[in-house]
């Protein structure tokens, strides 16, 4: 009988990857939101929602994000009755951006992030991943004015990747990679595959970051 059970290390290193995964997709998101001046506030609070259990993987009891994660989800649960004026969440959600850039820089500096060796990897359209000594991004492209969000949100949206790209460097391990996660990555990658032959209308259950 083979044995699937996980070490204590397999399982950090899984969470510590999964997380920082998914705060590096948000700080793009947030990246493009501030880019484009628009957000969609409640997909944003959802995503914030679940930072809670992102620091839980990487074993941070405090510090500014988790403050201001903390302050947000409050935000969220009482919005209808006691919602921040304007001026205050804007101020957050600056605060927010940038002390998750910190972090971020931080985690990775402790733990590591990884990925297979790519040159870039494509995060999503008009967004590309690449390596680089700290967290940072470079734009190109002509932004248009938020006064044509009147054209609808997906279509607004559509335009603005059309003349825009995003470049956000990250500093990421290539090599060793940990046996567990290099096991992961294949996984995704052979999922990916798979669909893409024979199920072509249908998404693979992957990272949220999703560049493979």
């Amino acid at each position: 009988m083979v044995d699937t059970a996980l070490s204590e290390e397999e399982t950090r290193l899984l969470k510590t990857q999964i997380a920082i995964e998914y705060l590096i997709k948000l700080y793009i998101n947030l990246l493009t939101a501030r880019a484009f001046r628009v957000l969609r506030l409640r997909s944003f609070l959802l995503h914030v929602n679940a930072v809670r259990y992102d620091l839980d993987y990487l074993r941070a009891t405090s510090g500014p994000l988790f403050e201001l994660t903390d302050q947000m989800t409050t935000w969220r649960r009482e919005w209808l009755d006691h919602a921040p004026d304007a001026d205050e969440f804007q101020e957050a959600l600056g605060a927010f951006f940038h002390v998750l850039a910190e972090f971020l820089d931080d985690a990775i500096a402790k733990d590591r992030f990884y990925l297979p060796e790519r040159a870039r990897y494509r995060a999503k359209r008009s967004i590309w991943l690449q390596s680089g000594d700290s967290l940072g991004f470079k734009h190109s492209g002509v932004l248009l004015p938020s006064l044509l969000r009147g054209l609808g949100g997906r279509r607004y949206f559509k335009i603005q990747y059309r003349f825009n790209r995003f470049y956000v460097s990250v500093p990421i391990t290539t090599q060793p990679i940990p046996p567990i996660l290099a096991q992961r990555f294949q996984l995704q990658q052979e999922m990916k595959d798979y669909n893409r032959r024979n199920l072509p209308n249908f998404a693979t259950l992957a990272s949220s970051l999703d560049v493979l």
